[in-house]
């Protein structure tokens, strides 16, 4: 049980991750969180962050900019280290770093207790070719994680991949899933054509190599010799270069050219009623943390094949088609079946209007709530 405090809980919560950022991804997460837990009463917030924005979110409360460093010392990691070393001000209860990515002078933060919203272990493993900075988290997850009282992953298959990368106590790191974004359930059904055609599948994710296109192209190869006819769209766009040609010499070597469209660039507002002209939406991903596309599909009430792996059998539920994601034939065999037989896209259409219900916004800043309050209790 938790037992107001005569004064306020005090934290700080470093919000970086939103800086003249749009809501997606992380900076998604970080945006309907604070929407939620800013008005807590018995909370007082101070918002830390790197860069000038005019981001209405910092006019209601108070704000420190880290300061900017004259060259060579302007990198972000020394500029917070000084900002921590120098900070006169009363300690905080909590400081919350709403980023997955921390670099060691968190070491230096002046906090009694230490949150981060890891999402998930991604930044541990190869899912693209790590960078120098991929390597300085790694080590910060790994090996200084002592100040991390409280981590925190969108999945309980997230969680669990941290405690067994970072080697760190089960009891230090707790699941708080996503929900639907805010402005998706708000958005019309009517969208600019994009040069899309009438109806289609649909395949959410950047071209990187844990998405898996490159074998979704092979299955979708397989499914038109044995007749499906729906071309397939791919939203997300180009990432890595070398995956991204990967990618492109597989719809020419597959002649697949009239089949395959990759998208322009799908305006925000317009997404939803991409989502809602797809016949189907497949997700053949091989690594997510959560899978926010497929709660998308969902709600706009389009049956989903997704991959059998990671997290995305827990956020599904009973609402998708799984297949392995490694088997081309069982990607194809999905494919065929998503788009053709009424019975199971019904079922999975009725069952999805029911599961994307189950995932809140307003839960889960409940959640985040009672880690700041279970924290300072004692």
């Amino acid at each position: 049980m938790y037992y107001y405090r005569m004064s306020p809980i005090r934290v700080a919560l470093v919000t970086s991750v939103i800086d003249n950022r749009k809501a997606k991804g992380t900076a998604l997460v970080a945006r309907e969180l604070l929407s939620r837990i800013l008005d807590a009463p018995d909370i007082s917030y101070t918002l830390i962050h790197h860069e000038s924005s005019d981001d209405g979110i910092y006019t209601h409360h108070p704000t420190i900019q880290i300061p900017h460093l004259p060259f060579p010392f302007n990198q972000m990691w020394v500029r917070e280290l000084v900002f921590w070393l120098t900070y006169k001000g009363k300690p905080f209860d909590v400081v919350h770093y709403m980023q997955p990515r921390v670099w060691p002078s968190y070491l230096a933060t002046k906090a009694s207790h230490v949150v981060i919203s890891a999402h998930d272990a991604g930044v541990m493993l190869n899912l693209h070719t790590p960078s120098l900075a991929d390597w300085v988290f790694r080590i910060t997850n790994r090996f200084l994680h002592m100040r991390m009282t409280r981590i925190i992953a969108v999945s309980e298959y997230a969680r669990q991949e941290i405690i067994r990368l970072f080697h760190i106590d089960p009891s230090r790191v707790v699941s708080i899933p996503n929900a639907l974004s805010s402005s998706f359930t708000k958005m019309k059904d009517s969208y600019p054509s994009y040069g899309l055609p009438e109806t289609y599948i649909l395949c959410i994710g950047r071209f990187d190599p844990h998405k898996n296109i490159v074998r979704l192209l092979h299955a979708y190869r397989q499914a038109r010799d044995a007749g499906l006819v729906e071309p397939l769209i791919l939203v997300g766009g180009k990432h890595l270069p070398s995956y991204s040609k990967q990618v492109e010499k597989t719809i020419q070597e597959l002649q697949l050219e009239p089949y395959v469209h990759v998208a322009p660039y799908i305006e925000d507002e317009d997404l939803y009623g991409v989502y809602k002209n797809a016949r189907a939406v497949i997700y053949p991903s091989t690594h997510e943390g959560f899978g926010l596309p497929l709660l998308e599909a969902m709600y706009a009430k389009v049956p989903v094949a997704a991959s059998n792996v990671t997290s995305l059998p827990e956020v599904a539920g009973n609402a998708a088609l799984f297949f392995d994601p490694y088997d081309i034939h069982a990607m194809c065999s999905a494919l065929v079946r998503i788009t053709t037989d009424e019975m199971v896209r019904a079922q999975l259409i009725k069952n999805g209007e029911k599961r994307v219900m189950s995932f809140s916004w307003e839960e889960a800043a409940q959640k985040l709530l009672g880690i700041y309050r279970d924290l300072t209790a004692s």
